[in-house]
């Protein structure tokens, strides 16, 4: 479920300066919001190992919902498929005190997507244009995913 970290950005901040511990229990937590999503929204294989290359925009609409359920279970994206700035700012309190500079560039992230996310009739495709700017911004501020995943 590696491309759930780099897909929702900044949830786990697994940069050399952050515990180990915090590390193992978020990744803990997307596993299982992974595995949750891909099951309900009937990922085939083939749209998982999309969302892992990094990929974005995702090409089928299985693999975008997975993005929107993962959103909605992390507190990201309200039903309606629209961005909630306000919890997912929130979820990034406590890399604050743990890398105060990989925090700072998160929230970075988050401002510019919030200004350019666009809302669908489809929250599947809300989420997909939301993942698809956090990637492209993820870069801008030098985020990659190794920054996030280590070197594995």
């Amino acid at each position: 479920m590696r491309f759930l970290i780099a897909a929702s950005v900044l949830i786990l901040g697994a940069s050399a300066a952050l515990p180990e511990e915090y590390t193992k229990k978020v990744l803990k937590k997307m596993e299982e919001v992974g595995t949750k999503c891909s099951d309900q929204e009937h990922a085939t294989p083939d749209d998982m190992a999309e969302l892992i290359s990094h990929k974005f925009p995702p090409t089928s609409h299985e693999a975008r919902c997975v993005l929107a359920c993962f959103y909605k279970e992390l507190h990201m994206m309200k039903e309606d498929g629209s961005f909630d700035k306000e919890a997912t700012v929130k979820s990034f309190d406590e890399i604050k005190d743990l890398d105060a500079e990989l925090h700072g560039k998160i929230l970075k992230v988050i401002d510019a997507c919030e200004a350019k996310m666009q809302v669908f009739d489809d929250p599947c495709e809300s989420a997909s244009s939301m993942a698809t700017c956090v990637v492209t911004e993820m870069a801008a501020v030098g985020l990659t995913k190794e920054a996030f995943l280590g070197s594995s």
